[in-house]
């Protein structure tokens, strides 16, 4: 009897199967959802699938990376995730497997597998800004450290320490915010922001290399710009009250 409710419960996981659909990104520069085979430099990423059939009470779903087993996974009905509770080893590629297990520890059949490349090692390009340039206004040309702008999208220039290889990007920030990845062309780039950037305040321009994984490479040293859309007024007083006799004096006082 016994020996047929086991082989009845293996024939009943045979038919439970684990897909992985997808895999996201939580930590660093590149958020979102991963492709097959693709780097990441989040070392918790989150697995998601769906299950062929619903598990009955004493089954669960078991994930691996490769042979080694990772931890249980969350099912709600056909759909299931799972968030590895520890850092996973780094620098190496995690073959990801899902199999639905029961109470006696039969495991049911082994899902397709997931590949992800977990990549934690930093760019070694360096990069340094060496020139904005004003495009609007009266005053156009190159713009010097920390001087003012009508030009709500100014383009920077710079150097690489060394070429990119193909699965980097150069991107540049405003103080702590992403403006977009610039134009290289050999060792040298450019960008000009796609949108307006913020005016009356100070920009504090960087520039840092990415890969493919989300790795930042060493920040750039600053470049300062004070973006500035106020117009200038002039008001006009004079020392007098009423009619006045004899000589006045009239006051200008400019913002500027």
């Amino acid at each position: 009897m016994h020996l047929g409710l086991q082989h009845l419960s293996r024939h009943q996981l045979s038919k439970k199967r684990a897909v992985i659909k997808r895999i996201t990104d939580n930590f660093g520069g590149l958020i979102g959802k991963i492709s097959n085979r693709a780097r990441t430099d989040d070392r918790t990423p989150t697995l998601f699938g769906t299950l062929s059939k619903r598990l009955s009470n004493d089954e669960t779903l078991r994930i691996f990376s490769n042979n080694s087993f990772l931890g249980k996974a969350t099912v709600k009905g056909r759909r299931w995730s799972f968030t590895p509770r520890s850092n996973l080893a780094t620098n190496q590629t995690h073959k990801f497997k899902a199999r639905v297990v029961d109470a006696a520890g039969n495991l049911g059949r082994v899902s397709k597998k997931r590949l992800l490349i977990l990549d934690s090692r930093a760019p070694s390009a360096r990069t340094s800004i060496t020139r904005i340039t004003d495009n609007v206004g009266d005053l156009i040309g190159k713009l010097s450290n920390s001087a003012r702008t009508d030009d709500r999208m100014p383009t920077l220039f710079g150097r690489l320490s060394k070429r990119l290889s193909n699965d980097e990007t150069l991107r540049i920030f405003s103080n702590n915010s992403f403006l977009g990845e610039a134009t290289v062309k050999g060792r040298r780039w450019s960008f000009t922001p796609r949108s307006n950037l913020a005016t009356n305040q100070t920009h504090k321009f960087k520039a840092r290399v990415a890969d493919a994984a989300g790795n930042l490479g060493r920040i750039s040293k600053k470049r300062l710009l004070s973006l500035d859309s106020s117009s200038p007024t002039l008001t006009i007083s004079d020392n007098t009250s009423g009619t006045a006799n004899g000589d006045i004096t009239f006051t200008f006082n400019f913002s500027e």
